[in-house]
């Protein structure tokens, strides 16, 4: 265990180790963890940014059924003034 140096992720979750003795074969395998690491994080962000703008997407497509207001009886529109005299013609 003296050439060998582990790195965690988490407390209890060693994620690579790096061998002191062959520091060529360490390195790549650090690179590489490292790469598959960040790209796994990048595609649950972009995940998630996706489910999200879909949810405000879907939510604000729909007609806001509770914002409209709700009339039992319509009124008819008021006569306006210029709709109250007969055309001459009749």
């Amino acid at each position: 265990m003296s050439g060998t140096r582990q790195f965690f992720l988490l407390p209890w979750i060693p994620f690579f180790e790096i061998n002191l003795e062959n520091h060529f074969i360490s390195s790549v395998e650090t690179t590489l963890s490292l790469f598959f690491i960040r790209k796994s994080i990048e595609f649950l962000f972009l995940f998630l940014l996706r489910s999200i703008t879909m949810i405000v997407v879907f939510f604000l497509g729909k007609k806001p059924i509770l914002l409209t207001p709700i009339r039992v009886n319509p009124q008819p529109p008021p006569i306006l003034p210029w709709q109250e005299m007969p055309h001459p013609s009749l």
